[in-house]
């Protein structure tokens, strides 16, 4: 009950809105398949430059405009009363799309019901965010192994340059003698986990 209490006073976008998080969720675990919930969804927004309606959505163009067009915002200095981070300078104000938010509700996602409870909270009217949106391939900034990963790639970009500099010694061990392949790797992987 808690979950949906959120929404506030029911509305017919409302329950668009809150019909869009299920039939994504669905898509996304394939369960159950039918005509009314096809195993794959249209986004919500296919195309982030045009911002154009998909067809799946044309008889409901006006649900989908507010959906799009209602932003949510993030801003640090919320998100840090509720002291969810930890170290200052790793988290920047940022702004999002609800429909961009309801296409990024992935039920694999290590945060998936806070997720879920900031959509349900924005579509209930709440565009200030209380809590980070943190959605896969959104900012891993926000996972809770940020610091895990930092330490890292600092390990990494000392292989084999000065080891004694190293975060966590036993990387270093574990990843042996230094070669020009294993450098060229290492250094590749500290680049691709700070992106």
């Amino acid at each position: 009950m808690k979950m949906t209490s959120v929404l506030g006073v029911p509305s017919e976008l409302k329950r668009w809105q809150v019909s869009r998080v299920e039939h994504r969720a669905r898509s996304h675990i394939g369960w159950p398949e039918n005509d009314q919930y096809p195993f794959m969804v249209e986004p919500l927004i296919a195309d982030l430059v045009t911002a154009v309606c998909p067809t799946e959505y044309k008889d409901d163009e006006g649900f989908w405009r507010e959906t799009v067009d209602t932003i949510l915002h993030e801003r640090s200095e919320n998100l840090n009363k509720e002291g969810f981070i930890a170290k200052e300078g790793y988290l920047e104000s940022a702004d999002i799309s609800l429909a961009i938010a309801i296409d990024m509700l992935w039920p694999c996602n290590w945060n998936f019901e806070v997720n879920l409870y900031t959509v349900l909270e924005a579509i209930g009217g709440q565009s200030v965010l209380r809590r980070p949106f943190a959605a896969c391939a959104r900012n891993i900034r926000r996972a809770p192994a940020l610091y895990q990963m930092g330490r890292l790639c600092l390990t990494l970009d000392t292989y084999g340059v000065n080891e004694e500099c190293g975060e966590l010694p036993s990387v270093h061990q574990r990843l042996g003698a230094v070669t020009s392949e294993r450098k060229w790797l290492t250094d590749s992987l500290a680049k691709t986990i700070r992106m």
